[in-house]
């Protein structure tokens, strides 16, 4: 496909900086909107000597020619830069997205920013609560970053779109294996966190089959808490072995360091035992994107309850077997 970018001259828009706004320029009273033929003549008699005539706008558009030699405009405008450099937040240079609000003197903040500032941060203007629907209109056609930028993503699309890209972008990061971390990270740096901030209760082992146990204090499954995740390395992949007690349940399951198509082609088998007794589950491994909320309600786990947990405890601990298996 042949793409041929061309220019058209549109109606001369009054661009005001100071106020960010553009303005139509309207006909004098008693002047027509509509000019005959003879209506350039006349014009330039009324125009002061040595005035220059008012400018129109360069809008710029692609032609797309399609197979077969027919064209047709490319609907995406190519906005100038210096529209979307007005449009950027000067707390977090993001460019604002609707509902988008300035103040008097058409400073744009964006709707984060705005709620943590008392005034504009360009000009300190108090009213920082002024609707701005040009700058909303003119948004649709820019070609925005995604919101996973500083993960990763390169790619810029126009803001209808966003939501639903940002929705599977492979960039999008990562939760912190460690149930009671918040950090949000790229894919390359879950391995490295978890070996740095979590030093001292990492636990490594390699291989799709292990033996392992829980170490348990008191005699219940009592209060919310999660045991250190075992960092598993097989298959050329990074998976976490994952054990938290909720309201008198233990919940244990197996997380991907990856996407979860990517997660469908694994598979884990936990068989928690003490001497002839055993309680088993099998299930597809989790993506480390799937939140241990989701999992733990819906059932994707093992779950034992405190009167089974009494009869698979040996001492202080619960000893259990781990087999990956790859599809």
């Amino acid at each position: 496909m042949h793409q041929e970018e061309q220019g058209y001259l549109a109606p001369p828009l009054n661009f005001n900086t100071t106020a960010n706004t553009f303005s139509e320029s309207a006909p004098e009273e008693g002047e027509s909107s509509m000019s005959p033929v003879s209506g350039e003549a006349e014009g330039e008699e009324r125009r002061v000597e040595g005035e220059a005539a008012p400018a129109a706008d360069l809008v710029v558009y692609r032609e797309v020619q399609h197979q077969g030699g027919a064209k047709a405009p490319d609907p995406h405008l190519l906005l100038p830069e210096d529209l979307k450099a007005n449009l950027e937040c000067p707390v977090c240079a993001r460019i604002s997205l609707p509902p988008i609000m300035q103040c008097r003197n058409g400073h744009v903040t964006c709707n984060p920013c705005r709620l943590k500032v008392q005034s504009c941060p360009m000009c300190r203007e108090i009213d920082i609560d002024i609707r701005n629907l040009f700058a909303e209109k003119a948004v649709t056609f820019m070609a925005i970053p995604c919101e996973f930028r500083s993960y990763g993503c390169r790619v810029e699309i126009q803001y209808s779109g966003k939501e639903a890209h940002e929705r599977v972008c492979k960039h999008r990061p990562y939760i912190c294996p460690y149930i009671e971390c918040d950090h949000k990270l790229a894919a390359d740096a879950v391995v490295l966190h978890v070996s740095t901030a979590h030093r001292e209760e990492c636990r490594r082992s390699d291989g799709p089959e292990i033996t392992a146990s829980m170490i348990l204090i008191g005699q219940f499954f009592g209060g919310d808490g999660a045991w250190s995740p075992r960092v598993i390395t097989c298959f050329g992949r990074t998976f976490f072995d994952v054990a938290l007690t909720r309201d008198r349940w233990l919940h244990h399951w197996v997380w991907l360091l990856g996407e979860e198509e990517e997660a469908t082609g694994f598979t884990y088998e936990i068989t928690a035992f003490k001497g002839n007794t055993k309680y088993v589950y099998g299930s597809e491994v989790a993506s480390l994107r799937t939140s241990d909320d989701e999992i733990v309600s819906e059932g994707k786990c093992l779950s034992i309850s405190d009167a089974i947990g009494r009869r698979l405890r040996d001492g202080d601990k619960i000893r259990y077997k781990l087999k990956l298996v790859r599809k």
